[in-house]
């Protein structure tokens, strides 16, 4: 099944902001309820943080890759 058909229901609908700023992903909190976390660290809300290797949303993990 895909993604859609198995939705986090920890993750609000606009959880965080994830975007490339030159070579560098970086990511916002957008005041969610069940938090994000960058790297193994939680981003206070509305707090940006540059992303090395992984970001939690609610259940879900995701790696940026500026080559997908």
């Amino acid at each position: 099944p895909a993604f859609a058909d198995r939705p986090d229901p920890r993750m609000s609908r606009r959880h965080a902001l994830v975007r490339l700023d030159g070579a560098h992903f970086a990511v916002t909190d957008l005041g969610s309820r069940n938090g994000t976390a960058v790297d193994g660290h939680r981003l206070a809300a509305e707090a940006t943080r540059e992303v090395s290797r992984v970001v939690r949303m609610g259940d879900s993990l995701f790696v940026p890759s500026r080559d997908v």
